[in-house]
């Protein structure tokens, strides 16, 4: 991946960042993977964008948790139950 996609893509993520820091959600990890953002959020998206979440089950160490994930402004967002 060249520098400059890789430029692109944490612009995507800053400005998602922004978005959801005005919405009142808490941003608790910013990565990329692969050619794509990916940030971690600490509560669930607010209800406008209820309709582009997925669910999955993760299975870790023998226990099942659920974790929601969705695709907003060219990253990936989610968050998990505690």
């Amino acid at each position: 991946m060249r520098v400059e996609e890789r430029i692109a893509i944490r612009a995507k993520a800053a400005n998602l960042r922004i978005w959801l820091k005005e919405k009142g959600i808490e941003v608790l990890e910013s990565k990329v993977i692969g050619r794509c953002g990916m940030l971690t959020i600490a509560e669930p998206l607010p209800e406008e964008l209820a309709d582009n979440v997925t669910l999955v089950h993760e299975n870790v160490g023998g226990l099942t948790r659920r974790t929601w994930a969705a695709r907003l402004g060219g990253c990936y967002v989610n968050w998990r139950e505690c």
